[in-house]
């Protein structure tokens, strides 16, 4: 599904349907191998979500206005999260929670040292927030392109 908003940027939104007929990859726009390496797994959920992919969008748009308004496209996409390296406080690590991704594409984000006197990492062109599907809760947020 796609929607476009009055801003005229595109809404994708993807149901973290498996795109195999054996289900054990979800449908993501999401580079399964670069999110492994930050020991992010995502997984296809069978259950419904409380939130819609647009109050879940909401919640991200007012969290980081300037994303809302800069980005190019926007990738919603619901998903069970497991991530073993962030533990998010008061909730701790993510093993298999029902999310959403909220992606904002196209962005020219500054680039950065990742550590101190080190080389400095390209910017992003891309953010991604993980919000709880049920709650609404903001969980966690990455980017690596």
């Amino acid at each position: 599904m796609k929607i476009i908003t009055a801003t005229g940027t595109a809404i994708v939104i993807i149901l973290g349907l498996c795109a195999w007929s054996d289900r054990s990859h979800p449908i993501t726009h999401q580079n399964l191998k670069a999110l492994s390496n930050m020991h992010i797994k995502l997984s296809s959920p069978k259950a419904k979500p409380k939130l819609t992919p647009q109050q879940a969008r909401e919640i991200t748009d007012n969290m980081s206005p300037y994303d809302a308004t800069e980005a190019k496209q926007v990738f919603v996409e619901y998903q069970l999260v497991t991530d073993t390296a962030t533990e998010v406080p008061h909730f701790g690590f993510l093993h298999r929670v029902p999310c959403y991704i909220v992606s904002y594409e196209g962005l020219h984000l500054p680039s950065h040292q990742s550590t101190p006197g080190g080389p400095t990492a390209p910017g992003h062109t891309e953010v991604n927030f993980v919000i709880d599907a049920n709650t609404g809760q903001p969980l966690v947020s990455f980017d690596y392109r």
